[in-house]
């Protein structure tokens, strides 16, 4: 996808000004960050698909010596990172880079750490897997949060909205078998907690949502019902589904 595309144009409208452009919770990024294996001294780490920033930037501090190269499709998104970056004296060792998040431009066998929150949905959980695999250094680490079924039976209300919105959304068993089959050994995996979804990205969503309803844009006012739509199954359906992090080891 690229930014021009009418679709992800109206999801960067949507999005923006929120801190969060996904689910996701600082306290459960940093409990996932404890329990790694230790990097090198100086790593070197990829946030892909970064939005604006708040894992980029939590990793920036996490690892004090660590360089950090944050892709996105969206400049209004890394310049909201840039200017937070900057804010927080974390400039110098944070890249922003706009384009694609499987072509970050950097050596092979460089990275450290890939990190990737709610974004490769738009490419494929296995694809990314297989196209990030050349860029780690041997025993590199990727951390994935990935929608996922948590159980087989699913509410059918709530599996025909998924199944249009994302096909390729997979049990976390499914998941786990896609990264062995990229080459990777799942290390551990962990749910984003249900409440994480509302403090962090549903609550501030639905704020914004009222105020773009009066919009003329066709594809913003499809957004819009599917998003509204998309909060109502979540609400009435979290048990069944939601985001897993996969921590994962490069095989080589």
């Amino acid at each position: 996808m690229k930014e021009t595309d009418p679709y992800v144009a109206a999801l960067i409208t949507l999005h923006h000004g929120l801190d969060r452009q996904g689910p996701g919770d600082e306290q459960c990024s940093r409990e996932i960050l404890a329990q790694l294996p230790a990097l090198s001294e100086t790593p070197l780490i990829l946030d892909a698909g970064c939005g604006t920033g708040a894992a980029a930037l939590l990793l920036a501090e996490h690892y004090s010596r660590s360089r950090v190269i944050a892709v996105d499709l969206s400049n209004d998104f890394l310049d909201t990172l840039r200017q937070e970056a900057e804010r927080r004296a974390l400039g110098e060792r944070i890249r922003c880079v706009h384009g694609d998040m499987l072509q970050p431009a950097v050596p092979a066998e460089s990275l450290d750490l890939i990190w990737s929150e709610g974004a490769v949905y738009v490419v494929g959980f296995e694809h990314a897997l297989r196209n990030w695999k050349a860029l780690l250094k041997p025993q590199g680490l990727v951390i994935v949060s990935e929608m996922s079924w948590f159980s087989e039976n699913i509410p059918t209300e709530a599996s025909d909205f998924w199944r249009r919105a994302y096909p390729g959304m997979e049990p976390e068993e499914g998941n786990r078998r896609r990264a062995e089959a990229a080459g990777y050994r799942m290390l551990f995996t962990r749910r984003l907690p249900t409440q994480a979804w509302w403090d962090g990205y549903y609550s501030p969503l639905l704020g914004k949502l009222d105020t773009v309803a009066d919009t003329t844009d066709a594809v913003l006012r499809s957004v819009l019902e599917e998003t509204r739509e998309e909060i109502a199954l979540f609400r009435r359906y979290a048990r069944f589904y939601g985001y897993t992090f996969y921590i994962m080891q490069s095989t080589t």
